[in-house]
């Protein structure tokens, strides 16, 4: 599985838009091209949108 298909299969688990699972990190085009393999996503990129979506899904348990 490559990274852009296990991104937006962690989201769709969370229940995240696009939108959502990126707020403030990146673009949504970028964004959308890193989830269909068409372009690369940097380590620290990765890492930015890994606890973001951490963060909006403890924040979803609360309300």
């Amino acid at each position: 599985m490559k990274i852009g298909q296990a991104l937006k299969e962690e989201r769709q688990k969370l229940g995240l838009t696009q939108e959502q699972m990126i707020k403030g990190i990146i673009n949504k085009g970028h964004y959308s091209k890193i989830e269909r393999g068409l372009e690369n996503i940097s380590i620290d990129t990765l890492f930015r949108i890994i606890l973001n979506a951490n963060c909006n899904n403890k924040l979803n348990t609360f309300s």
